[in-house]
């Protein structure tokens, strides 16, 4: 099995995760390039477990010739966006492919695939996503719905829930998709709930260094000793994060590609409840499962307190709900799919 996708991050990055578990799940060869993050290229490391990393210049080339001539007879794509070029050499090929689709169903992303010759399997993470493709004509038996893995593994939610001292995790920093994270992701909302509410704290994963903006509105909002940006390096670190929060927050503004937010995912596998805005097809998965709060994009600041009766079921049901995205059940769907 070719794996590819336009970039990765070893251990970091969540699709980089969900291209290592199928790699380890049916074998063969991850084909990537170096974007954005600090991983380097062609690492030892890498080479010895089949994953090659070359930089952009490289990559097409390298992509070119691996789907061309090597022995597999499967490609598993990841594709963020359509590309001419993949369709084309893959085409040519006339390898079987199999698609993983982690962002919500588009037209020209639809069309795109349709134009795929030996397309056998898209997978896809929700149920929504599954029936807006087979509304747009896909096969029934092509369209997977694989739920999105958690990074880290599942534990019961083990913090004593105090009202008075709630710990927001914001885990979905990214000032390196075109947007600004601070306003768009909901962080200046959430600072704003931090001037308002005393009895709130907020702990944010970054995933890059362009802080600049955000320190500056909390500087001016008189809440930095109730801030805390950290820099994650393993799992260990990740997991502390997600162990010492109360809620995962992710107050959106507006619709973005990702549909099914990774640090919400990987929230519940500890416990964690949600509280998001209603703008992503996943807050129903949150209303209908009671594993959180959802809030309209212009609702006004509050301090998303709630009793620790109430907390506890929310914390419960996020736990049980998790189950269905932990690693094995991702590798198990892949696998059987991949095998028909």
């Amino acid at each position: 099995m070719l794996i590819i996708n336009d970039f990765f991050a070893r251990k970091i990055e969540a699709i980089s995760f969900q291209m290592e578990a199928i790699l380890q799940g049916l074998g063969g060869q991850i084909i990537t390039a170096k974007r954005f993050f600090s991983q380097k290229v062609l690492q030892k490391e890498d080479i010895k477990d089949k994953i090659f990393v070359y930089y952009q210049m490289q990559y097409k080339f390298k992509l070119m010739t691996k789907i061309l001539f090597s022995k597999d007879k499967n490609v598993f794509v990841f594709e963020e966006e359509p590309s001419f070029f993949k369709r084309m050499i893959i085409n040519l090929s006339k390898k079987n492919l199999y698609v993983s689709m982690y962002r919500k169903p588009y037209f020209k992303y639809m069309k795109h695939l349709k134009k795929y010759n030996n397309l056998k399997k898209i997978f896809v993470e929700m149920e929504e996503h599954r029936k807006i493709l087979l509304d747009f004509g896909f096969l029934p038996q092509q369209v997977v719905v694989s739920p999105t893995p958690a990074k880290i593994s599942r534990k019961k939610n083990s913090k004593k829930y105090n009202p008075e001292k709630i710990n927001l995790l914001f885990a979905s920093w990214n000032n390196t998709d075109k947007i600004d994270t601070s306003y768009v992701r909901g962080l200046l909302y959430i600072i704003d709930c931090l001037k308002k509410y005393k009895n709130l704290l907020l702990t944010i994963i970054l995933r890059d260094n362009n802080t600049k903006i955000f320190n500056q509105y909390v500087k001016s909002s008189k809440v930095k000793n109730r801030v805390k940006l950290i820099n994650i390096k393993n799992n260990s670190q990740l997991e502390k994060a997600f162990d010492d929060s109360d809620f995962i927050i992710y107050m959106l503004k507006k619709q973005i590609v990702k549909d099914v937010p990774n640090s919400l995912i990987d929230g519940i596998s500890r416990g964690k409840p949600i509280l998001m805005t209603n703008v992503l097809s996943f807050s129903q998965d949150v209303i209908d499962n009671h594993i959180g709060l959802v809030f309209p994009p212009d609702q006004i600041e509050r301090n998303f307190a709630i009793n620790k009766n109430d907390y506890a079921i929310l914390s419960s049901n996020a736990y049980k709900y998790s189950k269905k995205h932990t690693l094995e059940n991702y590798i198990n769907i892949i696998k059987r799919n991949c095998n028909e």
